[in-house]
């Protein structure tokens, strides 16, 4: 999980947020590990090219103004330090220019000694555990993991800017393309060709960690809902999504951070059939989902746990 610095560096974060949207990171790959200093991700198709800001792809405004279309996007110069401790995460600038395109770094310590010209702009609040991992598995001479470690889903739980419209038409799938496959670190899988595409996502959950091993596939069955009202509870969210079919189970996890934290839940449907159905009626809301005056984040869920 990660917390953007919005106030302070708000177009780099509008443009990371649309970039989320856009599904620009799926399957991007963590590279030139640096250990104990940092990492780099952001290219989905690196080491091709990939280095793209969100308004190479959207029309973005900012503060009314409208930003120039083009690969990269002018940020100015900040007048901002930068904290650089673990779990920092900057873009790097493009060289001669105060300007980024969608690569960033993340610290690996308290004490780095990172590239000069980049852009703090957020920091990761959870999963320092992957972090770990990256920093402690074994690399190559090109500074690369000999087994992959990559992005496969991002959830976006606060957006402070304007919704843009334009994302729904531009939105990648989330099925790794043939530069991804070409270039995974993983070469009995890139040549099963028949094989079901969420391996490669599983495969990626496996390597951090997240289940034990990627053939378990994650439940059919349930919705992962975020950013709910503390005052939701597991019986009126079961009657809301019971609308759209039997509901098996609703198990809600309250952050320990009172009112102001992040509360989520996981609802799991009777069959494949319901829980899509209530999928797509959420998402296709033109000002999203309100549960109990919260706007909710409704995906399928990731988790295994159960298993």
């Amino acid at each position: 999980m990660v917390d953007l610095f919005y106030e302070k560096e708000p177009r780099a974060c509008l443009s990371f947020l649309r970039l989320c949207e856009l599904n620009h990171y799926f399957f991007a790959p963590f590279y030139d590990i640096h250990k104990d200093q940092y990492v780099c991700s952001g290219n989905p198709n690196f080491p091709e090219n990939g280095n793209y800001a969100a308004n190479n792809f959207l029309n973005l405004t900012d503060r009314d103004e409208n930003i120039a279309k083009e690969r990269f996007l002018e940020v100015g110069e900040s007048k901002n330090p930068l904290d650089l401790k673990v779990g920092a995460i900057s873009f790097l600038l493009v060289e001669g220019r105060r300007a980024i395109g969608s690569q960033f770094t993340i610290c690996l310590s308290n004490t780095p000694k990172v590239p000069s010209k980049q852009l703090t702009f957020g920091k990761v609040v959870e999963g320092f555990s992957v972090l770990d991992k990256i920093n402690t598995s074994q690399i190559d001479e090109d500074r690369r993991l000999v087994k992959d470690i990559r992005i496969t889903h991002t959830h976006i739980l606060h957006d402070p800017f304007p919704k843009c419209f334009e994302v729904s038409l531009k939105r990648k799938d989330t099925v790794p393309s043939q530069v991804q496959l070409d270039n995974m670190r993983i070469p009995q899988l890139v040549e099963a060709e028949d094989d079901d595409v969420s391996t490669y996502h599983s495969l990626a959950l496996e390597i951090i960690g997240d289940i034990s091993d990627h053939k378990i596939k994650p439940s059919p069955t349930t919705l992962f809902v975020a950013r709910l009202n503390p005052i939701t509870t597991e019986d009126s969210l079961a009657v809301l999504f019971s609308r759209f079919g039997q509901v098996k189970g609703c198990n809600i996890i309250k952050s320990k951070k009172g009112p102001k934290g992040l509360n989520y839940a996981f609802v799991e449907f009777q069959n494949k059939t319901d829980v899509e159905s209530a999928y797509y009626k959420f998402n296709d809301e033109l000002d999203g989902c309100i549960i109990d005056g919260q706007k909710v984040v409704i995906d399928f869920s990731q988790s295994v746990s159960k298993r």
